[in-house]
């Protein structure tokens, strides 16, 4: 007896474009919300050279919050909160005390103050000072930061040139000493007190 193929079979039709065809297929079932992955699927080309969002470095490791600590920075501390561009007329420990000054009166019971600064502090940097804020790495503590922040904005040459003008200030012609103490009174405060390490004997 002679098997041949049933007449009922459908005939096996050739696709000269056969990849383009399974291609529309499975577009058609990610955007009915069906995913099947295929065997032995190579990524594509967009697909290897997509940022891994996985892998994003953070600026900063936010302190951790005690057991049973919910925390979230309200809207009303942010629109408080003072703005430092990082342009060279801003003065950045005036920035860091008025910063501190909003984020204590402002802060929840049981919340660390590093927790509450380190948290609010990026959303105080703008244009060019936020950029650079992205650029940082493995900050840990908020002396870090308040280091870092310093040594991008208050460098050691300028800290010179303030002391230097501190030390030669002098009162200006026509200025009353009420004037001349005001201003002196501003260039110390714009000068961080450098307090030097004690001998041990």
């Amino acid at each position: 007896m002679v098997h041949t193929r049933a007449t009922n079979s459908s005939p096996l039709v050739f696709d000269p474009e056969i990849e383009r065809t399974a291609s529309k297929a499975r577009r058609a079932l990610q955007f009915s919300g069906i995913s099947i992955p295929m065997a032995n699927e190579q990524p594509t080309l967009r697909q290897l050279n997509a940022p891994d969002l996985g892998n994003q470095n953070l600026a900063v490791t936010y302190p951790a919050l005690g057991d049973g600590v919910n925390f979230e920075l309200k809207s009303s501390l942010l629109h408080r909160l003072p703005s430092f561009h990082g342009l060279s007329g801003e003065d950045p420990n005036k920035h860091l005390a008025k910063f501190f000054n909003v984020c204590i009166s402002m802060k929840p019971p049981n919340v660390p103050d590093d927790a509450i600064m380190m948290r609010a502090f990026p959303h105080s940097l703008k244009d060019e000072a936020e950029d650079w804020f992205y650029t940082l790495t493995d900050v840990l503590t908020w002396q870090d930061m308040k280091r870092l922040f310093l040594e991008r904005y208050f460098p050691t040459a300028r800290l010179n040139n303030l002391k230097r003008e501190i030390a030669n200030v002098e009162q200006k012609f026509e200025e009353s000493l009420y004037e001349y103490l005001e201003r002196f009174k501003r260039l110390t405060t714009a000068c961080p007190i450098m307090v030097t390490p004690s001998r041990t004997s």
